[in-house]
């Protein structure tokens, strides 16, 4: 749920810890988690209606998009997480890629 971000000010490097919302929805919130947990990161969304925001991999796979409002909250759940379990950047980064 932090993400840590480098910045300079004054010519000196400093550490920003960054927190995001939580989602309404307990068990998307939980799903957002677990991504966050396997390496996946939050990005707010800009002006959607729709969307919460995005979960982006370290590596090449698609972004999942997180609705802020969905019909069913359990379906888009389950949705997210077949995403993250379908991922393949963590053996991406076992044979030797930037993660």
């Amino acid at each position: 749920m932090r993400d840590r971000l480098w910045t300079i000010v004054n010519g000196r490097p400093i550490v920003v810890v960054v927190t995001r919302a939580r989602h309404p929805s307990k068990e998307i919130e939980e799903a957002v988690q677990l991504s966050e947990a396997r390496g996946f990161r939050y990005l707010p969304s800009r002006r959607s209606s729709h969307a919460w925001g995005f979960l982006r991999c370290p590596g090449d796979c698609p972004q999942v998009s997180v609705w802020s409002t969905p019909r069913v909250p359990e379906r888009h759940a389950a949705q997210i997480l077949r995403a993250v379990n379908r991922c393949s950047h963590e053996e991406y980064a076992a044979e030797g890629g930037d993660q």
